[in-house]
């Protein structure tokens, strides 16, 4: 995910009323105090960063880690974060977490849209350094002229870009530059720039990583003579393959790429390469270079054991074979050396999967006894990739599997919030969940990664599947009691599901029992929550209420089975539900007279790909022109086949590629099915202008070639995946990237005008120019990756879950 989203509204806070009695709550609408918005504006309504908060609450990925001023800074999703040393609260420095967008020079800070984030670092004023891809930038603490730009507090300004032309060379970079991944500020204020795997010139196509110079004023650095302003190559080979050990560091292979840099003490250059595999060069057979720690030596003098030249390189810990704890750190090896740090006793910090140090000294250090040269292992920390020191020598090392920030104590104390004992181990950051934060909280701090989205009820109850969570979750938009729980307007809870992927807790509270790929959900008509458990091949329900539903004594908040019994396959029609093997729930839908349909799609061995429309009906009864009992499956739609036939004939004998499911206003099933829109009528009658029969299926959309606005939907080219049913009885349907209107009568909708029959354009993402969300404008000019689409009953304006910006998104009807 994704990663890490935020959202900037102009809109009112949950709960409060407006002049003229305008509610704005839960998902409500980005509302005008008079008029409302604009019909057809897109805005976001859930899905954000995540805190302010306590840094524990919040998911995160870290590529970096600094301390600096009090706080550790790193970048998680597009965002710059940092925790307060002193109080473990998290707040966002920088960045709207939207990928790839386009940012002025001078934008505000929490509105700046990062390319690729990843190295941060602070300079002695106070800003906030950004190593972002292409450029680095600087977040103004405060307002004046640096690096040679007038600045305002609180926004943000590249101070260096593309990095080409280094003196010296032909020139580097170009269109291969993968870009800077870390930046840092030495004393005399140049900017030190680590770049990652840049096709160096035409005998090195693969490309090698640099370390570049920016200078910030005149003089002796690094060996080199430099000029203020101009960027100078210190490190990297432009040509040739050469390992390199006490040579001129831009004569040595650096290897495909730089964890981070630091600066020690003394102003040389430590850096974190993690190797090569020697493919490229001249004839792809260059030696290969094993991950290391290596120092550029800032000026001549004895530094780690030996002496070193200005401007050449020295391996300090890898590139040997041996594994152990307390052996010469040259002859170890390192398995990806991802990061470094230095300590207060001058020791090298490495991230290398565990935390490892390499003593500059001999002494006694986070409880070891070490030999100045040799490296030591550091318990407690895992898996880790990013790794720094604060002002107290506690350790501090990031885990992108784990998704959490740990802490090695040095001393017994208070720090991030919490009392710690030295040489233990403590989480100060991240809670383990990618792309999962918020609960209790407003819902547009919320992380998600949002599958799905259902609505119910005037207050616009929404309910949202956040897949790769493992959980679905709940937004009320009024203040009430819901599942058993008192919850407050436009703040998100988890209604079921403990994050864990897995199937347990049939009976008892929801948000006890886990879930394995939430990927569809629906209310019934009593508010009951039903959710497609795809891997699970079940169909569960979470009672809104205490009271018998679907055969089973039921209570509010508590989740039960009600179709499958966990197995794969695709039982016979007419048996117990719950006993029924399924091939795996992709949608679900609340049917005729409290029954539940559900789009089945799976494979099995003896039949190969199988898909169908399934129902559970609550009473027994006739649906879709078959005799059904209570609890009972059976197939409404499918032959199980994949394709397209059978229109006009009985629905169980057509092939469908059904993606999504609904019911409309008079009960008929109607199917997403790629390039057609399809229905199942409910009773005999006349609908969407035919004459059709109950339990038959007939074509009301799609199958044609036309793309435009305002074309007879029969003539439409569709490719469908979700669909609704708006509060008008209009048919809504999606795919990625856009959706459609089928109007049932001539009106206005979503700021377009349209005729009964024809097919609308009504939400279209513009998401291959990257130029903006698109919030507050039209949403036929929006940026969005539409997963599912649902109606609120209160105000009937669309939403669409959002899984490329994890949001929930809402278009004014």
């Amino acid at each position: 995910m994704y990663g890490r989203i935020t959202r900037l509204l102009a809109t009112a806070g949950a709960g409060l009323v407006l002049p003229g009695g305008l509610l704005v709550a839960g998902l409500g609408r980005a509302a005008d105090a008079a008029t409302g918005p604009v019909a057809g504006t897109i805005s976001t309504v859930a899905g954000g960063t995540g805190g302010p908060g306590p840094a524990t609450s919040v998911s995160l990925s870290a590529c970096t880690l600094k301390y600096s001023n009090g706080a550790l800074y790193f970048s998680a999703g597009g965002v710059i974060d940092k925790v307060s040393e002193a109080t473990g609260k998290l707040s966002a420095v920088a960045g709207n977490g939207l990928p790839g967008v386009e940012s002025s020079s001078g934008e505000q800070a929490a509105a700046f849209s990062f390319s690729r984030p990843c190295g941060v670092s602070a300079d002695p004023a106070g800003n906030v350094l950004v190593a972002d891809g292409y450029q680095i930038e600087a977040v103004a603490a405060k307002s004046g002229t640096f690096y040679g730009v007038a600045m305002k507090a609180g926004r943000v300004y590249p101070i260096a870009q593309n990095f080409t032309g280094f003196a010296g060379s032909a020139g580097l970079g170009g269109p291969a530059m993968t870009g800077a991944v870390d930046v840092q500020v030495d004393s005399a204020g140049n900017l030190v720039i680590a770049v990652e795997g840049q096709a160096a010139s035409h005998t090195d196509p693969e490309g090698d990583s640099q370390v570049v110079v920016i200078a910030e004023r005149n003089g002796t650095f690094y060996g080199q003579r430099m000029t203020k302003g101009k960027p100078y190559l210190i490190a990297g080979s432009i040509d040739g393959y050469t390992p390199g050990n006490g040579v001129r560091a831009t004569r040595v292979d650096l290897g495909d790429s730089i964890g981070t840099l630091r600066l020690d003490s003394a102003g040389n250059v430590v850096l974190a390469a993690s190797g090569s595999n020697g493919i490229g060069g001249p004839d792809n057979t260059g030696p290969a270079v094993a991950p290391q720690v290596r120092v550029i030596a800032a000026k001549s003098g004895s530094y780690y054991g030996r002496k070193m030249t200005a401007g050449y390189i020295y391996t300090i810990a890898g590139g040997g074979s041996k594994t152990g704890n307390g052996v010469p750190a040259v002859a170890a090896r390192l398995s990806e050396a991802a990061a470094v740090a230095i300590d207060h006793a001058g020791n090298v910090v490495v991230a290398d999967g565990t935390v490892r140090v390499v003593a500059e000294r001999t002494g006694t250090f986070y409880g070891q006894k070490m030999r100045a040269g040799d490296i030591y292992s550091l318990p407690g920390l895992r898996a880790a990739n990013a790794v720094a020191l604060d002002s107290a020598g506690n350790v501090l090392a990031g885990s992108d599997s784990a998704n959490i920030i740990r802490m090695i104590a040095e001393r017994s104390g208070s720090y991030y919030g919490k009392r710690v004992s030295a040489g233990h181990a403590y989480t100060i950051a991240g809670n383990g969940r990618l792309g999962y934060s918020g609960d209790g909280g407003p819902a547009r701090s919320a992380e998600l990664a949002p599958q799905a989205v259902a609505t119910f009820g005037a207050g616009d109850l929404t309910a949202i599947a956040d897949s790769s969570s493992h959980v679905v979750r709940l937004v009320p938009g009024l203040s009430g009691v819901f599942f058993g729980r008192q919850l407050r307007a436009g703040y998100i809870y988890t209604v079921a599901g403990t994050g864990i992927d897995a199937n347990s807790g049939d009976g008892g509270a929801a948000t006890g029992a886990a879930l394995e790929m939430p990927v569809g959900v629906a209310f019934d008509p009593a508010g009951n929550l039903l959710i497609a458990d795809s891997f699970q091949h079940r169909v569960r329900a979470v009672a809104n209420k205490t009271g018998t539903f679907y055969g089973q004594r039921m209570t509010a908040g508590h989740l039960y089975t009600v179709a499958g019994d966990g197995d794969f396959g695709i039982s016979a029609d007419g048996g117990p539900a719950r006993a029924a093997a399924l091939g795996g729930p992709q949608a679900v839908a609340a049917g005729p007279a409290g029954s539940v349909l559900l789009l089945d799609s799976g494979w099995e061995v003896s039949s190969g790909t199988t898909i169908r429309v399934r129902l559970v009906p609550a009473k027994t009864g006739t649906y879709y022109g078959q005799r059904m009992t209570a609890g009972h499956i059976y197939t409404v739609a499918g032959d199980g086949t994949y394709g397209y036939a059978g229109d006009g004939g009985p629905a169980t004998a057509a092939e469908i590629e059904a993606q999504g499911i609904a019911v409309d206003g008079g009960g008929n099933l109607v199917i997403a099915d790629r390039a057609h829109v399809r229905v199942v009528a409910a009773v005999t009658g006349t609908f969407y202008g035919q004459r059709m029969t109950a339990g038959y299926i007939y074509p009301v959309a799609g199958g044609g070639t036309e793309t435009g606005n305002g074309v007879p939907a029969t003539r439409a080219a569709l490719d469908a995946t979700a669909i609704t049913v708006d509060t008008k009885g209009n048919l809504l349907l999606s795919n990625e990237s856009a959706v459609w209107l089928l109007t049932e009568r001539p009106g206005r909708y979503y700021g377009t005008v349209t005729s009964a029959g024809d097919i609308y354009k009504v939400a279209s993402s513009a998401n291959t120019a990257w130029l903006g969300d698109g919030d507050g404008g039209p949403a036929t000019r929006a940026t969005f990756g539409c997963a599912g689409i649902a109606v609120a009953p209160g105000t009937g304006d669309l939403l669409i879950a959002d899984a490329a910006f994890g949001r929930i998104r809402s278009v004014s009807r």
